[in-house]
C-alpha cells in the first residue's frame, strides 16, 4: 500500500515536472513563418490574318500560389510537378550505331518549386528564396520554358512585396520559341510570423 502511494506521488510529480518543462520549452522555441509566393502570369498570342497585319487571337491568365511553413532560421523547400522523360541525344546516337545496348533517358523536372530560409531580424523578416516555375512547351523539340529567381529580401510581417517581374515580348518569343506570344510574370512574396 505504501509502495503504491509512493508510486502515485512519483507519477504525479513527474507529470507536473513534464508540464512545467514543456511550457518552458515551448516558450523558448523559435516561431514558425508562413511564406506565400504567388506567380501571376498574363499574356497574348499573336497571329496573322490573311496578310492584313497582326491581330491577337487569345489572352491568357495563369495564377499559381505556393505556401510553405518553416521555423525561423531553418530552410524548407516544396516542389509540385512531374519528371518528364527525354531521350539523351548522345546516348541515343550511341545506341543507334550499336555502341551501347540501351537508350539513355534523362528526366527533367517540370512544375513549380520554392526554396526558402527566413530569419526574423527585429520587426522585419529576412528571406532567402528561390522560386521557379517551368512548363513543357514542345516535347518533340525538347523545349522547356523556365522562369527562376534567386534573391534575399527584407519584408515586414504580412507585407506583400513584388520580388521580380519577367516580360517576354512577341519578337523574343517568336525568335527563340516560335510561338509569337507575349507574356508578363509577376512574382509576389508575403511572409507571416505564426505566433
Amino acid at each position: 500500500m505504501i509502495l503504491m502511494k509512493k508510486a502515485r506521488i512519483f507519477l504525479l510529480s513527474l507529470l507536473c515536472f513534464n508540464l512545467v518543462c514543456a511550457k518552458a520549452l515551448a516558450e523558448d522555441l523559435p516561431p514558425n513563418i508562413s511564406i506565400k509566393v504567388e506567380f501571376r502570369e498574363s499574356g497574348r498570342s499573336a497571329g496573322v490574318v490573311n496578310g492584313l497585319g497582326e491581330t491577337y487571337q487569345s489572352k491568357t491568365s495563369n495564377y499559381t500560389e505556393e505556401q510553405i511553413v518553416v521555423t525561423d532560421g531553418l530552410s524548407a523547400s516544396i516542389r509540385v510537378g512531374q519528371d518528364v522523360p527525354f531521350v539523351d541525344f548522345y546516348r541515343d546516337y550511341l545506341y543507334n550505331n550499336g555502341y551501347v545496348e540501351t537508350k539513355g533517358i534523362v528526366y527533367k523536372e517540370i512544375g513549380t518549386s520554392l526554396k526558402v530560409t527566413p530569419k526574423i531580424k527585429g520587426d522585419l523578416i529576412e528571406i532567402e528564396l528561390t522560386p521557379e516555375i517551368s512548363a513543357l512547351i514542345d516535347k518533340e523539340s525538347k523545349v522547356i520554358d523556365i522562369k527562376k529567381l534567386s534573391t534575399t529580401v527584407m519584408a515586414a510581417d504580412g507585407e506583400s512585396i513584388s520580388i521580380g517581374e519577367f516580360i517576354q515580348d512577341k519578337y523574343f518569343s517568336g525568335t527563340f520559341f516560335k510561338s509569337g506570344r507575349s507574356s508578363k510574370l509577376d512574382i509576389i512574396l508575403t511572409p507571416r510570423i505564426m505566433r
